[in-house]
């Protein structure tokens, strides 16, 4: 099925790569993204971005995936992060793999041991996405739960 029968919305976008020098004996730089930027989806990449490695995806955003674009939002600056995969040898520019909006789709990368870059959010794209969590996520309140010493040793845990 495809992906963006399931989505909520999306966002075209261009990644460009950068060399980032190093003050290495062993590697002179690293590639790092340089800047994420809206693309129209209807012209080819012109001028600066066609000489630059850049790379365009789309990226949706998902119901279930609201509470991922919530955190990233409420924090002091939201990011999109993007996956890059190396290739054999540092200097050949890597793959950039795929971008999301959320802070817990990042992390599942990271857990994975992708290699997870940011780049501030700009705020045309936070309005977007603030706009859609807001009408598609409610926040859940936290349930308390009785601490198990109050309840008689009978009735803890289901079992005796």
């Amino acid at each position: 099925m495809d992906a963006s029968v399931l989505s909520l919305g999306s966002l075209n976008l261009v990644v460009t790569l950068k060399q980032e020098k190093l003050s290495s004996p062993w590697q002179a730089y690293k590639w790092v993204v340089d800047e994420v930027l809206p693309w129209n989806g209807e012209s080819a990449m012109t001028g600066d971005l066609a000489k630059a490695h850049a790379k365009r995806l789309t990226v949706h955003v998902f119901q279930d995936a609201m509470q991922g674009y919530f955190l990233n939002l409420d924090a002091p600056e939201p990011k999109i992060f993007v996956c890059v995969r190396a290739k054999d040898s540092w200097e050949e520019v890597p793959e950039i793999f795929s971008a999301t909006l959320s802070y817990e789709e990042a992390a599942s990368w990271m857990d994975s041991s992708e290699d997870v870059q940011s780049v501030p959010m700009p705020l045309p794209i936070a309005h977007w996405l603030a706009e859609l969590v807001s009408e598609k996520f409610q926040l859940e309140p936290k349930k308390r739960r009785r601490p198990q010493s109050f309840i008689k040793p009978e009735l803890r845990g289901g079992t005796t």
